[in-house]
């Protein structure tokens, strides 16, 4: 995907929006500002998802070899840690602003869909003062100063991972579930034509990622490749109404559901429940209830920890690490809101990857059990008839 800014300056001014509470903050997780190293963070996790298919689409070129000429670039790019004296800066010095901030605790009420998608760790069913502060709303500004020695490939490779960033992005807790959203308003106080203002044209942008020139082999890392899947949610006048539409798409999709005493079925959000993977739910009560897992749950392509309450049982089952000792496996579903003039759209990604090291096995109770993922599970998800197809990869 080229960038259409024209030639690059040296100093480079984007301003961006917080769409939807941003789970920021120091050792007490409580949100103050935003820092610099989480923008640049996230600048490298688009800049390695725009430029994988790029690399790996050379004549002769493997997926070892293609990893490791990314991460060269990237460290030429964005700097690295001292490494055998290989250590550097990169070619921009990144500064951040913040405006016009609000902080506080967003409204997000129990046993709703919001909550679903915020998880516990940001909101708390027993004790709602300690709920996370978040940054509510407001604007920031990052400031790129290239060296002088950068080229016009560098910037625009820079600025492009910029642009995409402020298309998709977010930071903070829960930032693939919808919270954390921003979006991009302005380079060098010019609104540029290249950013959407209609839904039709935002969903184009999107769709423009997935073009004809990607990898068509699954990446090892988290990419844009001609596997990955996009599908949008509908508009809504409230960004937090967005996170909630998918949030209640993915709970009944996902969900088992509980029955109280008063109920005749199992339900979610009041609904009666789907009970797509009731396998799922009858093995890991087992293994609750000091039993041998036999599989993973087909769940666990959503990402890890992976956990179970069962208040019929008052027991619980996790998958909380690997064989390898690996804690976490980010979800490959990301979900973001965007604003369109006066209206709220939500864009569904998976990027698909390698999901776990080869021959790798999930620790299920005192069960080793080998992982043996299925892609269909989140793309069935995205086919719901709640969401809008985008182009296929």
């Amino acid at each position: 995907m080229s960038t259409d800014f024209g030639k690059i300056e040296n100093v480079i001014e984007a301003k961006f929006r917080i769409v939807t509470p941003m789970f920021l903050g120091g050792a007490d997780q409580q949100a103050e500002d935003i820092r610099p190293s989480s923008v640049k963070g996230m600048l490298r996790f688009w800049w390695r998802a725009l430029n994988w298919s790029r690399l790996r689409g050379v004549a002769g070129e493997t997926d070892t070899s293609a990893l490791s000429k990314l991460h060269d670039e990237e460290a030429r790019l964005f700097g690295s840690a001292a490494n055998d004296g290989k250590g550097g800066q990169g070619v921009f010095l990144l500064s951040v602003q913040t405006q016009n901030k609000q902080i506080g605790k967003p409204a997000i009420p129990q046993f709703s869909s919001l909550h679903y998608m915020a998880g516990q760790g940001v909101v708390f069913q027993k004790d709602a003062s300690k709920d996370r502060n978040a940054l509510l709303s407001g604007e920031f500004t990052v400031k790129l100063r290239f060296r002088d020695t950068t080229n016009e490939h560098q910037r625009s490779s820079v600025v492009e991972a910029l642009r995409v960033f402020g298309l998709l992005g977010g930071m903070g807790a829960r930032g693939r579930r919808g919270f954390g959203s921003i979006a991009l308003l302005e380079i060098n106080g010019v609104a540029t034509a290249s950013l959407p203002i209609t839904v039709a044209e935002y969903r184009q942008a999107i769709n423009q990622l997935l073009g004809t020139d990607l990898s068509a082999q699954e990446p090892p890392l988290t990419a844009l490749s001609r596997t990955a899947k996009i599908a949008f949610s509908q508009a809504a006048k409230d960004p937090m109404k967005v996170i909630e539409i998918i949030g209640k798409e993915m709970g009944l999709y996902r969900g088992f559901g509980m029955k109280r005493p008063t109920d005749s079925e199992h339900k979610t959000f009041g609904i009666k429940s789907e009970q797509n993977f009731t396998t799922d739910h009858n093995e890991m009560l087992n293994v609750a209830k000091g039993q041998t897992a036999n599989q993973h749950p087909k769940r666990l392509i959503f990402g890890m920890p992976h956990n179970y309450f069962f208040s019929s049982a008052k027991k619980s089952a996790q998958i909380q690490k690997t064989v390898g000792r690996l804690e976490r496996r980010a979800s490959p579903l990301l979900v973001h809101v965007h604003p369109i003039r006066s209206d709220y759209i939500g864009v569904l990604l998976m990027m698909r990857s390698t999901f776990l090291p080869p021959g790798e096995k999930v620790l299920i109770g005192r069960s080793e059990v080998a992982v043996a993922v299925d892609w269909k599970v989140i793309e069935t998800f995205m086919q719901r008839p709640a969401f809008t197809q985008g182009a296929k990869a």
